[in-house]
């Protein structure tokens, strides 16, 4: 979807003069800015939801469509592209440091001109953010940042680029809190250093000046009151601005987080008025394969593999084991038959049908008791066997089992688009989990969600009394249902769809 503003503005408010180079025609020539911001390490939207928007591929292909080139325009990211939170767990950091390799080469690929940090690509360190930057081939930019050591002298104060006959100078900064104390380097005041490189580029002949802001909005507000400045781009402070913001004689954007949305900025220096901004959403529609999408594939391929491995749980549990829905049904058979109809007993499917079941981003909200003491810390066991003799041939039982279900009723399960498929292949993974349980062939299964999602932990019950806590809290359904995932999620709608019949 594309939302598209003309910049609209009172005469006051129009730039500090600039005479335009003008088109063979006599029209005044535009300049092209594509921009992006808090990537967080997002390569492609999880797939729970149809729809989802985003993806790097799409981005790709967006700007191939655009007849995207660095002669013609320029593209700009405002920082956190690479990774989700300031620290890595353990048990992630290599698929972590591999989606934050594959942005860094899509970026490069898509020509990235020039990044600001921000404090989540601090999360592998800054030598790690070195190398990503020289993947990008774009220059990381950070003025107020003096480094103090070897390992961040790779950080440069701003570029001047040239397009179109113009010379724009590109300057970043950071929050002064969040990289205050970080080793390596030496954070200064913003505002102050933003003088100093205004003057700087305008010596160096730069005639539109943008700054790469890792600030925040209402400091962005403040920066682009300082004299000088033509175009700030933002993040840190994750607002989406659909419309750009005016301060002084000044521009502010910020876009969408998670890669989302990519903006598109048409701008007329010489007369702002006439710019035409654009917010650019990745859906479906761009949807298709190139060179990106290759990349995204083999980095589904590699977590997968990861799977193989073990990543232990950290120490032994406080609260036993997790309970198993098959072990409850022995008291509730009542709420057990109606548990089991849901599509929260088969949710696990959706995974399957889109090859995220290995993705330990996405298990945790399709399985219980993942990388928990008191669970299961193999990704690729979600359904333990009783005797391991039985597992036949080179697959783990998961994708086997998972096989049996779907057969070559394969591609994308979502119980909105057809419900009919949804329910045909539920029944078919409930009859047949019924008929292991029956020969006792499973020791455990942790795929679905389950009674303890919604009830907390239960070991122990009903031998050791336990403070129940007999309602399902709205907290323990934004575990999962909220942000992208479930954008449209109601508590109070949705509720009495998964509720258990009250015990008598």
């Amino acid at each position: 979807m594309i939302r598209s503003i003309t910049l609209a503005v009172m005469s006051w408010l129009v730039l500090d003069v600039i005479v335009p180079p003008v088109a063979s025609g006599g029209a005044e020539t535009s300049l092209r800015f594509y921009y992006a911001s808090s990537r967080q390490g997002e390569v492609e939207p999880c797939g729970c939801q149809t729809g989802q928007i985003g993806g790097l591929h799409r981005l790709a292909e967006y700007l191939q469509r655009a007849g995207r080139t660095q002669k013609n325009s320029l593209f700009l990211d405002a920082g956190d592209a690479f990774f989700a939170l300031p620290q890595i767990e353990s048990s992630r950091r290599p698929q972590e440091l591999a989606k934050a390799d594959l942005i860094a080469k899509a970026y490069g690929y898509l020509g990235l001109d020039a990044y600001v940090p921000g404090r989540r690509d601090l999360a592998a360190g800054w030598k790690k953010l070195a190398q990503l930057a020289k993947a990008t081939g774009a220059p990381f930019l950070a003025a107020n940042l003096e480094s103090t050591g070897a390992q961040t002298r790779f950080l440069k104060k701003h570029v001047i680029l040239e397009r179109q006959g113009w010379k724009v100078g590109v300057f970043g900064l950071v929050s002064e809190e969040d990289f205050s104390g970080v080793a390596g380097v030496a954070p200064r005041d913003a505002l102050k250093v933003a003088r100093e490189e205004i003057a700087a580029l305008k010596r160096a002949g730069a005639k539109i000046i943008v700054a790469l802001s890792y600030l925040g909005l209402e400091s962005d507000r403040q920066l682009a009151a300082v004299p000088g400045i033509h175009l700030v781009f933002g993040s840190r402070s994750l607002d989406v601005l659909t419309q750009p913001q005016w301060v002084g004689k000044a521009l502010i954007f910020q876009s969408d987080v998670e890669g989302r949305q990519i903006g598109v900025l048409d701008y007329v220096p010489g007369n702002p008025a006439k710019s035409s901004h654009t917010l650019v959403e990745l859906d479906k529609t761009l949807e298709a394969k190139n060179i990106v999408t290759g990349w995204v594939e083999a980095h589904r391929e590699f977590v997968r593999q990861l799977a193989f491995s073990s990543h232990p749980s950290e120490g032994k549990s406080k609260h036993g084991f997790v309970a198993q829905p098959n072990v409850c049904r022995r008291c509730h058979e009542a709420q057990y038959d109606f548990w089991e109809k849901t599509n929260h007993s088969s949710a696990y499917l959706v995974l399957y049908s889109k090859n995220q079941h290995f993705n330990p981003e996405c298990i945790g909200c399709h399985s219980l008791g993942f990388q928990m003491a008191e669970g299961f810390s193999k990704i690729a066991e979600p359904f333990v066997l009783k005797e391991k003799s039985e597992l036949k041939g080179k697959k783990v039982f998961a994708e086997q089992l998972m096989e049996a279900v779907f057969g070559k009723d394969t591609g994308p399960l979502d119980s909105r688009v057809d419900p009919k498929r949804y329910k045909r292949l539920h029944d078919r993974y409930t009859r047949t989990l019924a008929q292991l349980n029956e020969a006792q062939k499973l020791e455990k299964v942790y795929a679905g969600v389950q009674c303890e999602h919604c009830h907390g932990n239960r070991h122990g019950h009903p031998a050791v009394k336990i403070a129940s806590r007999t309602r399902v809290s709205e907290a323990a359904c934004l575990q999962c249902h909220v942000g992208s995932h479930d954008p449209k999620f109601n508590f109070a709608e949705k509720l009495p769809k998964i509720a258990c019949p009250r015990m008598p």
